[in-house]
């Protein structure tokens, strides 16, 4: 994820958690807790269609404990394999 994506992830988790509020700000924030949080989109036709959020716990270390912080795919695009692309793609 880049910065330029902020807007497309802030609308993916808007879509796909209608009862939190405040989406643009949530993935801002993640987004500048680099490297302690790690964001990852999916594309289709140019645009962001899911993202994933993995965060790394207990400190900083060679081999990294990572947890699945969350993970959001738009409505329309759930069952095509997008979430575990996302999640296979980005553990590496």
């Amino acid at each position: 994820m880049v910065a330029q994506d902020l807007l497309g992830v802030a609308r993916v988790h808007k879509e796909t958690f209608a009862r939190q509020i405040l989406s643009e700000e949530w993935i801002i924030c993640n987004f500048r807790a680099y490297p302690r949080i790690r964001l990852f989109v999916a594309e289709y036709e140019g645009n962001i269609v899911g993202y994933i959020q993995w965060i790394e716990k207990s400190g900083f270390r060679k081999e990294a404990v990572l947890e699945l912080e969350q993970i959001g795919v738009l409505p329309s695009r759930q069952k095509s394999g997008i979430g575990s692309s996302l999640i296979l793609d980005s553990l590496k």
